[in-house]
C-alpha cells in the first residue's frame, strides 16, 4: 500500500473511532432535551426494574440540573364525578410559582428530603413518624374537623361515603451548586414510588371494606368509587431550583443538528 493510501486509511479509522465516541455522547445527550423528556424519564424511572437502566436514567436526570425556583413535578389521578371519568396525568414539569403560597395554606402531607437524603414528615406543622402510616391514618378517619384533609360526601347506591382530598407535597433540596450536598435522584424516586404504592394500598383497603374484594378485582363502577374516595395528588417541589430549558448542542459528528 502506498504511503498516501496508508495515511488516508489511518485518518478514516481515527475519524470513525472519534465519531463513535461522540455518537455515544450524543446518545447520552439526547436522552433528555426538554421538560417533556424529563417527565417521561421520571415516569420510566418509577417503573423500571432493571438496575442498570435505572442507573442510566438517574444519570440522565442528573444532567438536567436545577437552577431557579418555582417548578413543580406534578402527578394526579382522580375520578371526576361531574365529568364521569378518570382524570389522570403522569409526572410532568409545570410552572407553579403563583400556586406555591396557596399550596402552603392547605392541609398537606409534607415529605421533606434534605440535602443529606434524610426524610422528615409533617402534617399541619406536626412531625409524623412515617409517611406511609400518615397516608393510611389520614384516609382512614371519618372525622370532619378543620385539622383533617378537606372532605366531600360521595353517594353510591344509596350509601354515603367520605372522600378525603389529601395532597402530598414532596420537597427536594437540589441546590444549583453542584459542589454542595443535595437530594439524590435515587432517594427522590424511591420516596415517590413508595408514596404511589401506599396510595394504591389505601385503595385496596377501601375496596375490601366496601366491596369485600381488592381494587383490581372490582368492576368499572366500583373502581370509579374507590378512585373518587382516594384521589391522588402528588407535587414535587424543587427548593431553590428549576430546570434548564435548553440542552447543550449535540456532538459535532452527529448526523442530526440541534436547533
Amino acid at each position: 500500500m502506498k504511503p498516501i493510501q496508508t495515511l488516508v486509511v489511518c485518518f478514516l479509522i481515527l475519524f470513525s473511532w472519534g465519531c463513535s465516541l461522540q455518537k455515544q455522547d450524543y446518545t447520552e445527550w439526547i436522552k433528555i432535551k426538554d421538560s417533556a423528556d424529563f417527565g417521561s424519564f421520571y415516569n420510566f424511572a418509577l417503573n423500571v426494574n432493571d438496575t442498570t437502566l435505572l442507573h442510566r436514567c438517574v444519570d440522565s436526570l442528573e444532567k438536567y440540573k436545577p437552577t431557579e425556583p418555582c417548578i413543580i413535578l406534578r402527578y394526579y389521578d382522580y375520578f371526576d364525578s361531574d365529568a364521569d371519568s378518570l382524570i389522570h396525568g403522569d409526572f410532568a414539569l409545570e410552572d407553579q410559582c403563583g400556586w406555591y403560597i396557596d399550596y402552603l395554606q392547605r392541609n398537606l402531607l409534607k415529605i421533606i428530603i434534605n440535602r443529606y437524603d434524610t426524610v422528615r414528615v409533617e402534617y399541619l406543622g406536626l412531625r409524623m413518624d412515617d409517611y406511609k402510616k400518615a397516608l393510611f391514618s389520614l384516609h382512614d378517619t371519618t372525622e370532619t374537623t378543620p385539622y383533617l384533609p378537606q372532605v366531600k360526601m360521595v353517594n353510591y347506591q344509596s350509601q354515603t361515603y367520605l372522600e378525603r382530598k389529601l395532597g402530598t407535597f414532596i420537597y427536594a433540596h437540589m441546590s444549583p451548586d453542584s459542589m454542595g450536598f443535595k437530594t439524590s435522584w435515587k432517594r427522590l424516586i424511591l420516596v415517590t414510588k413508595e408514596v404511589l404504592q401506599t396510595i394504591n394500598e389505601v385503595k385496596d383497603k377501601k375496596a375490601l371494606v366496601i366491596f369485600g374484594s381488592p381494587y383490581k378485582d372490582l368492576i368499572i363502577e366500583q373502581k370509579a368509587l374507590i378512585d373518587e374516595l382516594v384521589p391522588t395528588f402528588i407535587n414535587i417541589y424543587f427548593v431553590d431550583s428549576t430546570f434548564f430549558r435548553i440542552p447543550p448542542p449535540p456532538p459535532a459528528c452527529s448526523p442530526l443538528s440541534h436547533d
